[in-house]
C-alpha cells in the first residue's frame, strides 16, 4: 500500500498533476528602509498563497499618504512558473497578436533590471515589475511627479530591494 501510495505521488508529480509550494520568501518589509523611503512612518506586511504561488506585499506608509510606496513579491513553485506568470501578464497572445500586424504594449519596457522588467504608469501613479531567476517584484509608487519621475525612483528602489533579496 506504501509503496502505491509513492508511486501514485511520483507520477502526480511526473506530469504536473502534484502542485509544490513554492520556496519561501523573505519579509518585504525587509528590503526596503528609512533609508531607502524618505519619511517613513509604518510599515504593514501581507502574505497570501494560492495554489503554487506566493505573493507577500509591504505597505511602506510615508506622512504624505499619496507618496507611500508598496513593495510586492511573487514567488511560483519553479522558475518556469515564476516565467509563465510573467508571460500571462505581460506578453498574452503576443505570438497572435504579431501573426496579425500589430502587437499590443502592456507596458514600456526597461532595461538593465533583472531578467525582464515594465513599467506601467502615469503621473497619478505607477509601478515598476521586475522579474528575477525566480521571483517577480513590484514597486507602486505614488505622488506627485512626472512619470518619468516615478520610474527613476521606482528603479532604484528595485535595485536596493533585488540586491536585499539575492
Amino acid at each position: 500500500m506504501h509503496r502505491k501510495l509513492l508511486i501514485s505521488l511520483g507520477l502526480l508529480t511526473l506530469f504536473g498533476c502534484a502542485s509544490t509550494a513554492p520556496p519561501p520568501l523573505p519579509d518585504p518589509c525587509s528590503l526596503l528602509g528609512a533609508s531607502d523611503i524618505p519619511d517613513l512612518a509604518g510599515t504593514q506586511k501581507s502574505v497570501k498563497t494560492s495554489g503554487d504561488e506566493t505573493v507577500a506585499q509591504c505597505y511602506f506608509r510615508v506622512r504624505e499618504e499619496s507618496r507611500s510606496v508598496t513593495l510586492e513579491i511573487t514567488r511560483a513553485s519553479s522558475q518556469a512558473a515564476t516565467r509563465a506568470l510573467w508571460e500571462k501578464q505581460f506578453e498574452p497572445g503576443e505570438r497572435e497578436e504579431e501573426e496579425k500586424g500589430k502587437r499590443e504594449v502592456h507596458g514600456v519596457e526597461v532595461h538593465g533590471l533583472g531578467e525582464d522588467a515594465m513599467w506601467t504608469g502615469n503621473r497619478v501613479s505607477g509601478a515598476l515589475y521586475v522579474r528575477t531567476t525566480n521571483t517577480i517584484l513590484r514597486i507602486s509608487i505614488g505622488g506627485t511627479g512626472t512619470s518619468e519621475e516615478k520610474l527613476e525612483r521606482a528603479k532604484l528602489l528595485a535595485r536596493k530591494a533585488i540586491q536585499r533579496l539575492e
